[in-house]
């Protein structure tokens, strides 16, 4: 079973994780930007195509942790935004990930501790999402972006993915499963819309 924090809060404890929660201590291996298909919706930009949800995992040896800015009110700020830490009950890859970029992990010991201490200094789960004109919320891609140019700058991971991808090159992208043959792709250019950290 999935165990799930929202990341609303300064640190680790306020945010009801254990101070010693096996997970904290667990090394990451690899760094994965992953972006889900929410499948095809009505869009005021692009009707009928796939809306996709990024996120990052952390990869460990023995579990996988999901960091995800979604479109929640967020209570303390009042806004729509809350970083959901989730450790996930599977290893490996989601079903539903349509596209994914590893970063393998540069520095000899990173921790998810240490990755969320530097998410609560950055401040980065205080982040306001986009809202469109038809009151859809938006703005995850930019969110990871930002974490992984972080990530970067802290010679955790390097500027380019494992398949020697820079963010830039795969995020301004909407990836779509055909219906007719799920192992297919289309991959269309998107501007990367833009919410506010608070």
């Amino acid at each position: 079973m999935s165990i799930e924090y929202e990341l609303i809060k300064d640190d680790v404890t306020a945010n009801n994780i254990a101070a010693h929660a096996p997970f904290l201590q667990k090394e990451v291996i690899k760094i994965h930007a992953d972006g889900f298909t929410l499948g095809p919706s009505v869009d005021e930009d692009k009707p009928n195509t796939s809306k996709n949800h990024w996120a990052i995992i952390l990869e460990t040896p023995r579990k996988n942790i999901r960091l995800s800015m979604e479109s929640r009110l967020n209570e303390r700020t009042g806004e729509h935004g809350v970083l959901v830490l989730k450790v996930l009950d599977y290893f490996g890859i989601s079903n539903n990930v349509v596209h994914r970029q590893p970063f393998s992990r540069k520095c000899p010991t990173i921790k998810v501790q240490h990755i969320l201490d530097l998410v609560f200094a950055q401040g980065w789960h205080k982040y306001k999402m986009l809202t469109t004109s038809n009151g859809a919320k938006k703005g995850c891609r930019h969110h990871i972006q930002t974490m992984l140019v972080g990530f970067q700058s802290r010679n955790w991971i390097d500027s380019q993915s494992d398949t020697s991808k820079s963010v830039e090159k795969f995020l301004p992208f909407v990836y779509t499963r055909y219906t007719d043959d799920s192992r297919k792709i289309s991959i269309e250019k998107r501007p990367i819309d833009i919410g506010r950290f608070l």
